[in-house]
């Protein structure tokens, strides 16, 4: 979204260059947000400072204070005759004391037994000093420059204004860049579930609530309280936050953006493009690629009878002034309208029939006004402002006879500052540096040339590699492509920027990054499935991870061995050479075998009983009128009241307690609510 922004792959192949400009800047501006050591002074020279200036009776905690706010700079260079230059110079010298203050008593790290494991520290304290920054020239790694062995990174100006400590990490390397792009994708992006995962959580929650299912409820209050469990288990599964659950209850929506998508099933062209040719290389393609023949049409009813449509014939028989249009174009700037009512009588004999009132138009909320015709493409006047230049007639823009809306619809194209963002769904697109080749170069083909049959775009003596290497995209269609495999790049540095780290490979690795939640949150990679929609997930976890034996389960395998000893030097596990029958005793009753849910509805059935117990002897309480147990009077006791007793208008069945309330209601003026909470609160203290 930002205009001239770099990919992480090109930071990272101008940072290796070393004769760049680029590299230059670069580390000055690391330099200057990223510190290792203090600011302009060693540790002892803050110390011996520090401590003169708190003896001053004045002196003030900066942990304890907020920051002064810098003054207004001046627009002239420094000048010591100008007040404000003078003052602002001051400022900035205030401003390094006490960013020094505060990393001397914040940020500088203490080992104790706490933070020591055989006798290392997790927080990989003291950590070796570099007189320079440095740069990899083969992994592009930027070793920043650091003073101070026990003192965390940090920023100087996050410093002043948090007044704590911090720990800022830079993302130094090409690697680690695109691993946490992929990282925090995958962390925001909420997918569907898994069918699996969805039938799984309705038979937890089943099993959970067997013992309400066997009750005596009612059917209508199980259901409620069985889907309600249903429901917020998948909420759960599905990490949706509260902000979102808010936001969906108070209707807003769950996102805000300054563009707008399009969805497109990418894969539906692709499979299109195939069918023309042979069988053998569609068969080769479609196996691997989840790439299917049978064509998913809508049929329509119309006046002539059913008719397929699907959104793949938009492109293949667009208007004859749209035949250079690639796909990409067609998605992002297409718009469908309905033919005016007006032009409709002149095609009345061109065969016109017309379609069913459930076609619509795909923008109906669109701002469309003008249609003009450019160099090449018509294009969409989205500013509402009107013009009679180049005026286009609608017959020229619809679709060929082939097409069955093609005496109903015509397509316009909008400018390219009204464009929407693809949004390719059916899987992620396939990568140019790895899998399918020719599978790539298909896609990329089909998205990027003109095309009407896939016919089009190549020849038969061609393979799809050829014909990629051939034709000539343009500066955009090259950009897009490369932005279409980052995704791969950030997994492939995720996964190669965990191993360096479990390794040891990469210094200065910091607490949030470490190669377990590294793991952890990369998790899923591929998301298209069977349907065309989504893949299946595929957990990329470090087996070794999971070989070494943590604390818990080393604990549980010594006790275990101290029971087996035991058990052992009590000859229960000796060999037992007498052996007889067991028999049960003639008076011994048989216990009937019976599955899980039976015994739990006998339990049920029991408590029920058990319940129903209580209740009659805490009714005949009640009747009795043993509301005081050995003289005391029972203030924690909850009891079940009628529904009346909760009204403005319920009266205490005990004439002096409801003569004395009338009296207190009408000697203080009480209003009707405080009325209603009055009486509720004399009928439980009588």
């Amino acid at each position: 979204w930002i205009s001239n922004s770099l990919s992480p792959q090109e930071i990272r192949e101008r940072m290796m260059d070393k004769t760049s400009e680029f590299q230059t800047r670069m580390v000055e501006y690391l330099e200057s947000v990223h510190k290792g050591e203090f600011m302009d002074q060693t540790k002892d020279e803050v110390q011996n400072e520090v401590s003169y200036i708190a003896s001053h009776p004045e002196y003030q905690d900066p942990t304890q204070t907020l920051p002064d706010p810098p003054p207004y700079p001046c627009e002239h260079t420094y000048n010591d005759n100008c007040h404000t230059c003078t003052k602002s110079k001051i400022w900035w010298e205030t401003f390094k004391k006490t960013v020094n203050d505060l990393l001397l008593k914040s940020n500088i790290h203490t080992c104790g037994d706490h933070c020591k494991v055989k006798g290392r520290c997790k927080a990989r304290f003291p950590r070796p000093i570099i007189s320079e920054t440095k740069i990899d020239s083969k992994t592009g790694y930027i070793e920043m420059r650091k003073g101070e062995s026990r003192l965390n990174t940090y920023t100087p100006a996050l410093t002043y204004l948090l007044r704590s400590n911090s720990d800022v990490t830079s993302l130094l390397s090409g690697t680690a860049l695109k691993a946490v792009i992929a990282y925090v994708t995958d962390y925001i992006t909420k997918t569907p579930l898994k069918t699996y995962t969805i039938f799984q959580t309705v038979k937890d929650v089943f099993d959970r609530k067997s013992t309400m299912l066997g009750g005596d409820m009612k059917d209508q209050e199980k259901a409620r309280r069985l889907l309600t469990s249903i429901v917020n288990s998948l909420t759960v599964k599905m990490e949706i936050g509260a902000p979102m659950a808010s936001a969906y209850l108070l209707g807003n929506p769950d996102h805000y953006t300054s563009h707008r998508f399009q969805t497109v099933f990418w894969r539906s062209y692709v499979s299109e493009v195939l069918k023309s040719w042979e069988d053998i290389e569609l068969d080769k393609l479609t196996d691997d690629n989840k790439i299917t023949d049978k064509e998913k049409v809508v049929v329509r009813k119309t006046k002539d009878g059913y008719t397929p449509y699907s959104l793949v014939m938009d492109y293949m028989y667009r208007a004859e002034e749209y035949e250079d249009i690639s796909l990409y174009d067609w998605v992002c700037l297409s718009r469908k309208q309905i033919i005016p009512k007006s032009i409709k009588k002149d095609l009345i004999n061109q065969d016109f029939k017309d379609d069913s009132d459930d076609l619509q138009s795909n923008t109906e909320n669109e701002d469309v006004n003008e249609i003009n015709i450019g160099q090449g493409y018509k294009v969409e006047n989205d500013q509402g402002h009107k013009t009679n230049r180049n005026r286009t007639d609608p017959r020229r823009l619809t679709f060929l006879l082939e097409h069955p809306q093609h005496n109903s619809h015509y397509i316009t194209l909008v400018k390219k500052g009204f464009a929407l963002v693809p949004n390719f769904i059916g899987g992620s697109l396939p990568r140019r540096d790895g899998g399918n080749r020719e599978f790539y170069c298909t896609t990329m083909m089909t998205l990027f040339k003109p095309w009407r049959s896939g016919k089009d775009l190549r020849t038969p003596d061609q393979s799809w590699d050829d014909a990629l290497n051939d034709f000539q995209f343009t500066p955009r269609q090259q950009q897009l492509m490369s932005f279409f495999n980052i995704q791969y790049e950030c997994y492939d540095a995720r996964d190669d920027y965990s191993r360096q780290m479990k390794a040891g490979l990469i210094p200065g690795l910091t607490n949030i990054m470490n190669g377990t939640i590294l793991d952890q949150m990369g998790a899923y990679i591929d998301q298209t499935d069977e349907m065309g929609i989504y893949d299946d997930y595929t957990e990329h976890l470090d087996a070794t991870e999971y070989s070494q034996i943590g604390r818990q389960t080393a604990r549980r395998i010594k006790q275990m061995e101290e029971m087996h000893s035991i058990l052992n030097g009590a000859g229960w596990l000796d060999k037992c050479f007498d052996i007889r029958p067991l028999v049960p005793p003639k008076d011994a009753e048989l216990i009937q075998r019976r599955n899980r849910q039976e015994w739990l509805d006998i339990i049920q059935s029991k408590r029920n009983l058990i319940l129903q117990e209580k209740d009659k002897h805490r009714q005949s309480n009640i009747q009795n009128g043993t509301s005081v147990e050995n003289g005391r009077y029972k203030w924690s006791e909850v009891k079940l009241v009628d529904q009346s007793y909760l009204l403005h208008d319920y009266h205490s069945s005990k004439p002096d307690v409801a003569k004395m309330q009338h009296e207190v209601i009408k000697q203080f003026s009480l209003r009707p609510d405080q009325e209603r909470a009055f009486r509720i609160i004399g009928n439980h203290a009588s």
